[in-house]
């Protein structure tokens, strides 16, 4: 195995040292260099004696870089295709997925490589013995696992995979080789609920300081379940159930450590009719990802932006607002409270059932354009802002393959996607800039 050099930055160590785009790089310090985790753990070290070739013809070169970065570029082939899910589980949100959409919303990722560069959560059943003693020896941390629960058995019937049953002793590995972890956790109501959750809690717990967070979240469940086994959201009373266990096992911690360790996502306490939780210590970061604090940072950014608004608009307007069930209370309070403190500007935040996945799913990243354009009243507003999360990454274009051009012919009126920090919404929806 080996790399190929895209590129070498002017000056740097690997420039001086005589490497050259096109070059081939196979060794450094006699470990073979098969991918991006290699060159990321050489980049620690102070010299390399690198073996490469170019056109057939190999050499040693010597880099002494010290502290800084070596300079150099890896070719696309530094970053492999990701290894696939091998699992079946019950709760797959892909399996639910409906037919006839882009090919890219139907992959399964599992791999942990990608989850040190991404953030992804992996189940680790795919990860072969040399995958663990290289992820060790390379100390590479802290990876995201998705553990759902401790159990063996039940764990092995939630993934559909008996690999699933050795999470125990994979877990105690990596703690013991020093590889810290962030973990989550797919709420399934009478599977992995209940006294199950509370074990699972108190089993990752264990395993501290290692294991540096647990995230609960609730099961997704569109109307395309269609073939699979029945599953359905926790109701309010095992949401609330839900809370509570985490909140003895965060309070635990807390105690013990100074570090909450358990969360539950946003999403659960709303199921559960509680208040969002706040994060004053900042400690929810790491689990961004999978809806915990996220309604934290938000308030907390739409809060200190109301502080400081000026009493009177330049340029009164109205504006229209799209969002999902989650957000809808929320964003109507924000709106009415822009109202108040900004004079002659008007609100309006108009819900959108999601008709396309099922009324179930209420996130506003899983809104068609079509299901916004469906909800939209008569009449025009001054600027319709939609949920960023509604369209791909660094694109214009929606789930269903509308682009927001399209959609704003559609909606006769100026449409963009709103911003997603709250202190950064609340000018956008008065159209003035933050001094």
């Amino acid at each position: 195995m080996a790399v190929n050099i895209a590129g070498i930055a002017p000056g740097s160590p690997a420039a001086k040292a005589g490497l050259r785009p096109g070059m081939t790089l196979h060794r450094i310090n006699g470990e073979e260099i098969l991918d991006f985790i290699d060159l990321a753990w050489f980049e620690s070290l102070p010299e390399w004696e690198a073996e490469i070739s170019l056109k057939g013809r190999a050499k040693t070169v010597f880099l002494r870089k010290g502290e800084a970065l070596s300079g150099l570029e890896p070719a696309e082939d530094a970053y492999p295709p990701e290894k696939r899910c091998a699992n079946r589980c019950l709760f797959c949100f892909v399996d639910q997925m409906p037919p006839g959409m882009r090919p890219s919303l139907y992959g399964k990722d599992d791999d942990w490589r990608y989850s040190l560069l991404f953030g992804n959560y992996v189940t680790l059943t795919n990860m072969t013995e040399g995958d663990f003693a290289r992820l060790i020896r390379r100390q590479v941390s802290p990876i995201n696992i998705s553990v759902h629960t401790t159990d063996p058995g039940l764990r092995a019937r939630l993934m559909g995979n008996p690999r699933a049953a050795k999470l125990g002793e994979q877990l105690r590995r990596l703690a013991e080789g020093g590889i810290a972890f962030h973990c989550q956790i797919v709420l399934c109501p009478g599977l992995n609920d209940g006294e199950q959750l509370s074990r699972t809690l108190d089993d990752l717990y264990a395993l501290a300081p290692a294991a540096l967070s647990a995230a609960v979240v609730p099961v997704g469940v569109t109307k395309f379940r269609k073939g699979l086994e029945p599953m359905r959201r926790p109701d309010r009373a095992e949401a609330a159930d839900a809370v509570g266990r985490i909140q003895r096992a965060a309070e635990r911690a807390t105690a013990e450590t100074g570090h909450r360790f358990a969360f539950g996502s946003d999403e659960l306490y709303q199921l559960a009719g509680l208040p969002w939780p706040r994060y004053p210590d900042g400690c929810h970061t790491p689990q961004l990802g999978n809806g915990v604090g996220l309604l934290h940072d938000f308030l907390s950014g739409a809060e200190a932006a109301l502080g400081e608004l000026p009493a009177a608009l330049k340029s009164p307007r109205e504006v229209w607002m799209v969002t999902g069930a989650a957000m809808y209370d929320t964003l109507s309070s924000l709106a009415r409270q822009t109202e108040a403190r900004a004079g002659g500007f008007t609100a309006r935040v108009i819900k959108a059932d999601n008709r396309y996945f099922g009324e179930e799913i209420t996130v506003a990243g899983l809104l068609t354009a079509r299901d916004m354009l469906a909800a939209l009243p008569p009449g025009r507003a001054d600027l319709l802002l939609l949920p960023p999360t509604c369209l791909r990454q660094g694109e214009d274009v929606f789930l269903d393959d509308m682009t927001l051009r399209e959609f704003a012919e559609k909606a006769g009126m100026p449409v963009t996607a709103a911003p997603g920090d709250g202190y950064d919404l609340v000018y956008a929806m008065i159209g003035e800039t933050a001094e």
